[in-house]
């Protein structure tokens, strides 16, 4: 794929929460540092950062206080994808565009400097480390079509997720079970 074809593939995203994150980035964060964010105006000796001084708020305070503006931090976000691998995904020409929307994620995750994890999950759960782990997986489940497989790995999703709030992209055509999806989108939540 060529770069002109990659930039019409990157989508921009936000997390709807604030991040809790170390390193820095692009998104939100409930950190307070040397970011660009506006945050509050603080006093002094809560943060004491003398280049931080607001003169404004500080010459017009009637008790003589001196204060500095705070900012938020900037924080990367950890993004997943979680790809429905059953075979309900090899049916009409699934597969194609599935691994095109892998792929479109990981690019615009890529642009945005974030975390990104991607695992294909059938009878087990697979990391998706390059492009072609995904035909290949389809092709060979069509031939293979005698073996039944409902992604039982999303039993254990669980495990995927990690400690902290995280962006979930789930790929699926959701041909489920009304239990099934409540058990996966309930684990997913939490």
């Amino acid at each position: 794929m060529n770069q002109h074809e990659i930039q019409h593939l990157i989508f921009d995203y936000r997390s709807p929460f604030l991040l809790n994150a170390l390193r820095e980035s692009e998104h939100k964060s409930k950190r307070q540092g040397p970011g660009s964010d506006f945050y509050k105006k603080s006093p002094f000796l809560a943060d004491p950062n003398p280049a931080r001084i607001d003169l404004a708020m500080s010459v017009t305070d009637p008790f003589e206080s001196i204060y500095v503006k705070t900012f938020r931090q900037r924080s990367k976000l950890d993004v997943m994808t979680l790809v429905d691998g059953s075979d309900s995904m090899t049916v009409q020409d699934k597969a194609p565009l599935l691994s095109l929307t892998e792929q479109s994620i990981a690019y615009s995750v890529a642009a945005r400097n974030d975390n990104y994890q991607s695992y294909l999950l059938s009878h087990s759960i697979q990391s998706i480390t390059n492009a072609e782990i995904l035909p290949q997986h389809f092709e060979s489940a069509t031939r293979q079509a005698a073996n039944h497989n409902e992604a039982e790995a999303f039993n254990d999703i669980e495990r995927l997720l990690p400690a902290r709030r995280c962006l979930i992209f789930l790929l699926s055509d959701f041909h489920w079970s009304n239990e099934k999806l409540y058990r996966i989108l309930n684990s997913l939540s939490g």
